[in-house]
């Protein structure tokens, strides 16, 4: 379903928002189904109170729309859920209702208890980050406007050791403050980035530690959980892998080819060894 380029940043708004209140739209949908409404009725709910509001949310409950009615929820979200949640998705709608409901209800919670932990984690972070621009702040000043007029009384050979070294810091940093911070906002971005796309063996030694192993438990205890619900309704472990492959990112998929590939191996009769590829925890492991 294309859209028209003048609703393209209304829609972008409009995921974002669903993205960010995603757990209460999962308990919803999980409600909705245990009175026994189903979900293409409740998003088609969702979809006409939408055209009321904005043209954004409209279209995209539309896509969403479009996607359920392929007769999976997972391509209906995507976009809106991660892939991680995708899997979930999946693995829930093999059998049936019941099991769309509880998977809907372990995401809200799930969703919620990360969102948690997410903005804990953001909350530790903010505060250096704010002091660390304040500092750079005030020696940005003291370069463009105290300097100027200290040299002009003393010059700056004459200083002190220490007025030395803290002119030295703030011309660096009024000269290439925007600089440094670009550098900084690329590497942010591009550690973001690496999260779910990056994948290989050297990603599996980055993946022992900080702030890579947070993202590896998580999503290997998601997928683990995926695949289990998956084998509870009578799917073999290897078709269950396979289906999981299907919405993963880079990350994740990487390591289930690998699985996959060992499962075919003489590694076949132990399961607990074909997981042994980084996914998990060596705790798990």
């Amino acid at each position: 379903m294309s859209t028209h380029w003048i609703h393209k940043p209304a829609v972008w708004l409009a995921t974002r928002d669903l993205r960010k209140r995603r757990a209460d739209f999962y308990f919803d949908l999980a409600m909705s189904l245990e009175d026994r409404v189903p979900i293409y009725t409740s998003l088609r709910k969702y979809e006409a109170r939408a055209r009321r509001r904005s043209a954004g949310q409209a279209i995209m409950y539309r896509r969403i729309l479009a996607g359920a009615t392929k007769g999976s929820l997972a391509t209906a979200l995507a976009g809106v859920a991660p892939p991680s949640e995708l899997v979930m998705l999946d693995a829930a709608q093999v059998s049936g209702d019941a099991s769309v409901a509880g998977g809907l209800r372990f995401l809200a919670e799930t969703v919620e208890k990360t969102e948690r932990m997410a903005a804990a984690i953001k909350k530790a972070f903010t505060y250096p980050a704010m002091l660390l621009v304040l500092f750079c702040a005030v020696l940005y000043g003291f370069a463009s406007y105290a300097v100027p007029v200290l040299a002009a009384v003393m010059p700056v050979e004459k200083w002190p050791a220490q007025g030395k070294a803290l002119y030295a810091v703030s011309t660096f940093i009024s000269q290439y403050g925007i600089f440094i911070f670009g550098v900084m906002f690329a590497c942010f971005s591009l550690f973001l980035y690496s999260l779910g796309n990056w994948s290989g063996e050297l990603r599996g030694r980055f993946d022992r530690f900080l702030p890579y192993s947070v993202y590896r438990d998580y999503t290997g205890a998601m997928l683990i959980v995926s695949i289990s619900s998956l084998m509870r309704t009578g799917v073999s472990l290897r078709s269950a892998i396979e289906r999981a492959t299907k919405y993963s990112n880079p990350w994740t998929r990487w390591h289930l080819r690998r699985i996959l590939k060992r499962l075919s191996s003489q590694q076949s009769a132990n399961f607990g060894a074909a997981f042994k590829t980084g996914v998990l925890s060596q705790e798990l492991e």
